[in-house]
C-alpha cells in the first residue's frame, strides 16, 4: 500500500469531516467561560461592543483555547477507533470498505493510536487547568465516550451518551479557561447567572446531537424478511440455517436508509436546532447592562443582525436534501452544521468566535467531499 493509501485509510477511520465541529464547540465553550468570568473580546477587529469592565481577552488566551480544542479533538478521536474496534464484526458485514474490515489500517496499529489519543487528549486538557472540577467533567467525558462504544449495539438509551459527550466537551472547555486561583475559595468559581450562560448552549448542543443521533441509528434499514430458498420458511436473523430444512440461509440484505424514510424525523432535527436562539438571548444578556449600552442601541442591532445571518446559514445547510438524499450523507451534514450552530449562539458575543467557527464550518464541508462523516 503507498504511503498516499496509508494516509487516505486513516483520514477515512478517523472521519475528519467531523474534526471541525470538535474544535468549533470548544471556541463555543472557551468563549463562554470567558463571559462567565466577566471577560470579553478586546482584540482589534473583535468585538462589536465597548470593553467589558474586568480583564478582556488576550492573544494568549487564543492559545488555551487552542490547547483546548486540540485535547478534545484527541479524546473524540479515541472514540471513533474505539467504536470501529468494537464494531469490527458488524462493519465486515455491513461495512466491508471501511478501513479495519478491509485491513488497510491493522487492528493493533488502530488500537496503539486509539491509546496514544486518549492520553494526550487528556494531558492537553489538564495541563491548562488540573481544578477538581475539570478532572472531574474530563473523567466524566471519558467514561462517557467507552460507555457508548460498549453500549451502543446492546441498548437502546446508548444513544443519549454521544449527545452527553457533546455537552460535556462544551463544559470542559468552559471550566479550563478559569484561572486557578478562582477555585481557591470555591470548587464553582462562578455564580448562578454565570452557570446558566454556560449550561444552556451546552444544553442546545446536546439536544441537537441527541436528535441526530436518533436519526442515525437509522441510516441501514434491514430489508425484508429472510426466506429458505428450499422450503420457504421464515428464517430469523440470528439464524444461520434454515430450523425447518436444514438449508443454509440465505445471507442477510439491507440498504442504505433514504430521508424519504424518516418521516418526520428531520422537521425534529430542525426544530432542536432552533433552540440556539434560546441560548442567543440568554448569550445576549450580558450586552445589556450599563457598560455595553442601551438595549436598543446600535451595537445591540449588530448583534442581532449577526444571529440571524449565521441561523439563515444554518437553516439553508441543515435543510438541503431531496427525499433520496442518503441518510449517512444527510447525518454528515447535520453534524457538519454544529459549527454554524455555535457561531448562531457565539453572534452576540463578537465577530472573532463567529469567524472561527464559520471559517471551521467551511473546513468540515471541504472535507466532507471526500470523507464520509457518518
Amino acid at each position: 500500500m503507498t504511503i498516499a493509501a496509508r494516509i487516505r485509510a486513516w483520514l477515512e477511520l478517523l472521519r475528519v469531516p467531523n474534526l471541525p465541529t470538535v474544535a468549533s464547540n470548544a471556541i463555543l465553550g472557551a468563549w463562554l467561560g470567558f463571559v462567565a468570568q466577566g471577560r470579553l473580546p478586546a482584540i482589534p477587529f473583535a468585538g462589536w461592543q465597548p470593553q467589558a469592565a474586568t480583564r478582556p481577552i488576550e492573544f494568549r488566551d487564543l492559545f488555551i483555547v487552542a490547547h483546548v480544542a486540540l485535547g478534545l479533538c484527541g479524546l473524540y478521536l479515541f472514540g471513533l477507533i474505539l467504536n470501529d474496534l468494537f464494531d469490527l464484526a458488524t462493519d465486515r458485514r455491513e461495512r466491508p470498505q471501511r478501513p479495519l474490515p478491509s485491513r488497510r489500517i491493522g487492528r493493533w496499529q488502530a488500537a496503539i493510536a486509539a491509546v496514544a489519543l486518549l492520553v494526550a487528549g487528556v494531558w492537553l486538557l489538564l495541563s491548562v487547568n488540573r481544578s477538581p472540577l475539570l478532572v472531574g467533567l474530563v473523567s466524566a467525558l471519558v467514561a462517557a465516550i467507552v460507555l457508548y462504544d460498549l453500549l451502543h449495539r446492546r441498548v437502546a438509551f446508548a444513544v443519549v451518551l454521544p449527545a452527553a459527550c457533546r455537552g460535556l466537551a462544551v463544559l470542559v472547555a468552559a471550566v479550563a479557561t478559569f484561572s486557578g486561583s478562582a477555585f481557591e475559595e470555591s470548587w464553582l468559581p462562578v455564580g448562578d447567572r454565570e452557570l446558566v450562560v454556560v449550561l444552556v448552549p451546552a444544553a442546545v448542543v446536546a439536544i441537537f446531537v441527541l436528535a441526530v443521533s436518533l436519526v442515525a441509528r437509522r441510516e441501514v434499514e434491514a430489508g425484508p424478511r429472510r426466506l429458505c430458498t428450499k422450503c420457504g420458511q421464515t428464517v430469523l436473523d440470528e439464524a444461520v440455517r434454515c430450523p425447518e430444512c436444514g438449508e443454509a440461509a440465505p445471507p442477510r440484505e439491507s440498504r442504505v436508509a433514504r430521508r424519504s424514510d424518516l418521516g418526520s424525523a428531520p422537521k425534529w432535527v430542525v426544530a432542536c436546532g432552533m433552540l440556539a436562539l434560546v441560548a442567543t438571548a440568554v448569550l445576549g444578556a450580558p450586552a445589556w447592562t450599563p457598560e455595553f449600552g442601551e438595549p436598543f442601541g446600535s451595537t445591540q442591532l449588530i448583534r442581532s443582525l449577526a444571529v440571524l445571518g449565521c441561523l439563515g446559514a444554518w437553516l439553508a445547510f441543515a435543510t438541503r436534501s431531496t427525499p433520496e438524499t442518503p441518510v449517512p450523507k444527510l447525518v454528515g451534514r447535520w453534524l457538519g452544521s454544529l459549527c454554524l450552530l455555535d457561531a448562531t449562539m457565539l453572534a452576540p458575543l463578537g465577530p472573532l468566535p463567529v469567524l472561527l467557527c464559520v471559517g471551521l464550518f467551511a473546513a468540515s464541508s471541504l472535507l466532507a467531499k471526500r470523507f464520509a462523516g457518518s
